[in-house]
């Protein structure tokens, strides 16, 4: 039988429509199809099966076919496409709930100790290790290294990539080596920690979803730069067994206040969208110099990030919106006490709006200072570039104005000697003595410096008793009767560890004064939609309170 041109493309437009509109229209159940077809290389289906095999079908077709092999377990495009997607959701979620978690192998790194009053951290190895970033890839080791981190200098840090410290993909590289997208890069360092209080941390509220702590001045959230085990999130894992806590929201190193942790992802992200939408209501309080306005003022100022480096914004046209309302509470003659309603959540908002109306938190290391120039920012005004800002600013706070005297090293020996005998000193209180025996403290600086930990570590459990007194629910006065049980013990010489590639070791720093741990900056209530959490005001934050600081300089 001959066929004609005509008729045959006819004959394949009548197979294309059967193909589409029957054999592949998606069917209710797969048990259903219970045909028995054959149509010529076109498409096949036998009885009580499952397979569909099509040939070539249509764009209509393809969104059409969710055809499944039960028994081979194979899956249409679309579904596979669509099985991909899922699985990578849920290790999306997995990796976030796996960041947020801190194991016992890493708050077992190191121990606290306690000495001169303060909380402290022996020295231990640890590998910083980061993914390149967008703008290093095409630059030498050597100059990112110098460039974004200012640890060291960039000799310092050739020395290290020269003896194997610093590496790339867990190899050893050259200091000239090209950075490469996705490149990662590891330092091994011997890690030294910054003092922080020994002030205990009070908790307002637990439950099953939610952690909302009073947080001490001085330290840190989380870690960074300096501070790994001295930040409220390895303190709690550590002695309030307290851990996988999830971040909301962030206070500065310095500032005090409500803090709020969720203990679940679901919690987490419902409190993170009514942050974002700007659904949660902060209250604020400060102290500033000089008499405030008694009016209510707003503040609405755009603010611009100085230098990612160093962390510092100031007011520029270029930077974010930002609003935040002051009212003035009270003035005793020299400085006043001010309520700060930030509606925007800029990073150091209520800092630089401060500093923008001509009245910086009395003692902020940052927007208070001179650096800004004879102004301090008042109104905007700096009176030099961001390249001069950030170049003295980096002068005023380098850590070597905390550093003594360079040390002559030359064994293991004699640098664990060194570490050991040249820790910083301080004047100790003369109030020790009446807090520990009763009589009066030898002159040795051993019995000082036995002294200062019972006097810290009596304080501490002082104000743990009264935090457990005054606990809302008796598992909040369980947890701190726990951490009452833990807290940092006395120096053992032991543990200390030195390293000889290490400059820490062969420098000593003196400590924080208790005046540089503190900046009058609370976080006195966070309200939400069907939530409220609080504390009280700040010894500082009182009508008649002095600062003797204050009046000495004044």
């Amino acid at each position: 039988m001959i066929v004609s041109e005509s008729r045959f493309w006819q004959m394949i437009r009548l197979v294309t429509f059967l193909h589409n509109r029957v054999w592949f229209r998606k069917p209710k159940s797969m048990a259903s199809l219970n045909l028995k077809v054959d149509i010529s290389d076109a498409c096949h289906v036998t009885d009580n099966s499952d397979d569909i095999v099509p040939c070539a079908p249509n764009k209509r077709a393809r969104t059409e076919t969710y055809a499944v092999s039960s028994e081979s377990g194979h899956l249409s495009k679309k579904a596979l496409k669509k099985q991909k997607k899922t699985e990578a959701k849920q290790l999306k979620a997995e990796k976030k709930e796996r960041k947020c978690k801190y194991n016992d192998e890493k708050f077992n790194e190191t121990s606290y100790y306690t000495r001169h009053g303060l909380r402290k951290v022996y020295p231990y190895p640890f590998k910083f290790s980061t993914h390149c970033k967008g703008r290093w890839v095409g630059h030498n080791l050597i100059d990112v290294m110098a460039k974004e981190f200012r640890s060291y200098t960039a000799e310092r840090y050739e020395m290290q990539i020269r003896d194997g410290l610093i590496e790339i993909n867990n190899k050893a590289a050259p200091p000239n080596y090209v950075l490469k997208n996705n490149d990662l890069i590891s330092h091994l360092i011997h890690r030294h920690e910054v003092s922080v209080t020994m002030k205990p941390i009070d908790i307002v509220h637990l439950s099953e979803d939610l952690l909302v702590i009073d947080k001490p001045s001085s330290i840190p959230v989380h870690p960074c730069g300096r501070y790994r085990h001295n930040t409220i999130v390895f303190i709690l894992g550590q002695e309030y067994c307290l851990k996988e806590l999830r971040t909301v929201h962030r206070l500065d190193r310095l500032t005090s206040g409500i803090l709020i942790f969720a203990r679940n992802w679901k919690t987490a992200n419902k409190l993170m969208k009514e942050l974002v939408s700007r659904d949660v209501q902060k209250e604020y309080v400060c102290r500033v110099p000089g008499e405030f306005p008694n009016d209510v003022i707003n503040i609405n100022q755009p603010i611009d990030c100085v230098s990612q480096k160093i962390g510092v914004f100031w007011v520029h046209p270029n930077g974010k919106q930002a609003s935040t309302t002051f009212e003035r509470l009270s003035f005793n003659g020299k400085s006043s006490v001010v309520r700060c309603l930030p509606r925007t959540g800029r990073t150091h908002q209520i800092r630089i709006h401060l500093q923008y109306l001509g009245y910086p938190i009395i003692n902020d290391p940052i927007y208070n200072s001179d650096v800004w120039g004879p102004s301090k920012g008042r109104n905007a005004v700096y009176d030099k570039s961001k390249e001069e800002l950030v170049h003295d600013m980096l002068s005023a706070h380098n850590r070597e104005a905390f550093a003594s005297e360079s040390l002559q090293l030359k064994n293991e020996d004699s640098i664990a000697f060194s570490a050991l005998s040249h820790i910083s000193t301080s004047e100790v209180k003369q109030d020790i003595d009446a807090l520990t025996t009763g009589s009066k403290v030898e002159n040795s600086e051993s019995a000082k410096q036995d002294a200062e930990v019972k006097a810290a570590s009596l304080g501490a459990k002082l104000l743990l008793e009264k935090y457990i007194n005054v606990a809302k629910s008796e598992e909040i006065a369980d947890v701190l009767r726990k951490a009452a049980t833990r807290l940092p013990l006395s120096f053992d010489s032991t543990r200390m560890t030195a390293d000889e590639r290490c400059d820490e070791c062969k420098r000593s720093y003196r400590d924080p004064t208790e005046h540089e741990m503190v900046m009058y900056l609370h976080a006195l209530k966070y309200r939400g939609k069907d939530w409220e959490y609080s504390t009280k005001m700040p010894s500082w934050a009182h009508a008649d309170w002095r600062d003797v600081d204050l009046d000495l300089h004044s």
